[in-house]
């Protein structure tokens, strides 16, 4: 656990780090729950995306406990969707801002119930909720690769979701949203064809010119699903679908090839794939998820140029998507454009803070920048490194490395104060590497501190009673100190566990000792 002290100091650095997004930090325990909003945006660019970001704000209702606000903008959005299907987008987004797959977000939803216990709207949201905690317990691997225990616990999540989303339909029978989420349930669970049609109809019945529940639907039937591309052909064709409604239905058409692209893409066969999707993108018309397709498919083969073009197409169609930023990062950090890199992952981890696949990214990004610092540090580039260092900061707080080979780099500008700070940092963060108190010795030396360095290397050893080295260093600190007999016994401690500088250095000066 960490110290008051280090949580402290990453406070402060949050608040003089130029973070280019904002992002909320929230703390939840048993008893109560509290939110914190920590508001840093300075990228105009990503400061439109946050504040017209309906996932974002959706959720931050949420998580601020703004739950009559929540019930009013649902309902009345609901009730818009059942006669202009323009609202759908923005339907299915607010609801999908409850799909989080993190436990720690339970208790929001249901002091929401406890709240409004009348109202159709949290039990819809916390069954989207379990749906999605379901999936998080099944994990992402293929079904011979996951245990039992596994789809055991997803099973559990979906009765619960599948209770919720009952007592929701109970209230108010035209949820669109619920009876989508019961096609997905469906869908993973092998319910009949009968029982997934009746949830495509009912929601049909809601709104007939739904994309995304047919698109859903025809998921359901595919190969990989049981069904067939001949099925899927059929429904297409026989689905009555009025582009003047809604012109999106076009998407449609590219489906199936859509999926033939996912399939070779599984297996690696970027090529095929590459060709299936734009097939389906002839045929669909201007659709980001297509564009995300292909612009992933570039980025896996290397292609980072082309695979920023395709994948920002994609993100100027839709800025609410975190794997559309996610992917792009790699097409920034092989293209060395970092700060770019850093502003797309910020802002995915904005749209999915409890992913961990986000927060891996972030932490590979921070390490590429500190490899590169290193580098110019190297060099003595310093400015330059330091850049990098700050960069990386954003994205990782908790690297240790990062503030020891900052404070390198300031070292080589002659500022020891800075560099004494980030060395404190690191110790803190890992109070086991010899290396960042190697370092603050060498920067408390410069000022004559023996008694502080003293104590830095007395933590070190108590840490680490059997390391030799540490004993011979705590030795200097004491003879510049002019305490031979600590230096002396220092040396001593160090011989006997087989360090031939602390032997030498016995041998040298026990003549001097008591």
């Amino acid at each position: 656990m960490k110290s008051i002290g280090t949580i402290l100091i990453y406070l402060i650095l949050i608040s003089i780090l130029p973070l280019s997004v904002g992002y909320y930090l929230f703390y939840v325990n048993n008893s109560d729950f509290n939110v914190v909003e920590v508001n840093y945006i300075l990228d105009d660019q990503f400061n439109e995306y946050t504040k017209d970001s309906v996932l974002i704000n959706t959720r931050n209702l949420l998580i601020n406990k703004k739950y009559n606000e929540l019930n009013l903008y649902l309902e009345k959005l609901d009730k818009k969707y059942e006669t202009d299907i323009t609202k759908e987008d923005v339907l299915f987004l607010s609801y999908s801002a409850f799909g989080i797959e993190d436990i720690a977000y339970e208790p929001f939803f249901n002091s929401w119930i406890e709240f409004s216990p009348k109202s159709y709207i949290p039990y819809l949201a916390r069954g989207v909720f379990y749906y999605h905690m379901g999936w998080k317990a099944r994990g992402s691997r293929w079904a011979k690769e996951t245990r039992d225990e596994q789809f055991k616990k997803m099973h559990d999540y979906f009765k619960k979701s599948k209770d919720d989303l009952e007592k929701s339909l109970s209230i108010n029978k035209n949820a669109v949203y619920a009876y989508y989420t019961f096609l997905r349930i469906a869908n993973v669970e092998g319910n009949t064809d009968e029982e997934i049609k009746n949830f495509l109809k009912k929601a049909l019945e809601i709104n007939p010119h739904t994309l995304k529940v047919r698109q859903k639907y025809l998921r359901s039937i595919t190969p990989r699903w049981g069904g067939s591309y001949k099925k899927m052909e059929d429904y297409i064709k026989n689905a009555e679908l009025d582009l003047n409604a809604n012109p999106k239905l076009q998407y449609l058409y590219g489906y199936i090839d859509s999926e033939k692209a996912s399939i070779e893409e599984i297996s690696k066969k970027y090529t095929s794939a590459r060709e299936y999707y734009l097939r389906s993108l002839s045929l669909s018309g201007e659709y980001d998820y297509i564009l995300f397709q292909l612009g992933k498919i570039s980025v896996r083969k290397e292609d980072y140029t082309v695979g920023k073009e395709e994948l920002s197409k994609a993100i100027e169609m839709n800025k609410e998507y975190s794997d559309y930023f996610y992917w792009r990062t790699f097409a920034y950090t092989n293209l060395k454009e970092y700060k770019k890199a850093i502003d797309d992952i910020l802002y995915a981890y904005n749209l999915e803070p409890y992913s961990e696949k986000i927060k891996r990214r972030k932490v590979q990004i921070a390490q590429i920048l500190n490899a590169e610092a290193y580098e110019l540090r190297r060099k003595y580039e310093h400015d330059k490194a330091l850049e990098l260092y700050n960069l990386a900061l954003q994205v990782d707080l908790e690297n240790d490395s990062i503030y020891n080979g900052r404070a390198r780099a300031y070292i080589l500008k002659q500022d020891l104060v800075s560099a004494l700070e980030d060395i404190k940092i690191a110790i803190e963060i890992n109070p086991n590497d010899i290396s960042h108190y190697l370092l603050i010795d060498y920067i408390l030396a410069k000022g004559k501190n023996w008694e502080e360095i003293i104590s830095y290397w007395d933590k070190f050893i108590e840490l680490n009673p059997k390391n030799p080295r540490a004993y011979v260093e705590r030795g200097g600190a004491y003879y510049h100190n002019r305490n031979i007999q600590k230096a002396v016994e220092n040396a001593k401690i160090s011989a006997d566990l087989g360090n031939l500088e602390g032997k030498e250095a016995y041998e040298k000066f026990k003549h001097l000792a008591k």
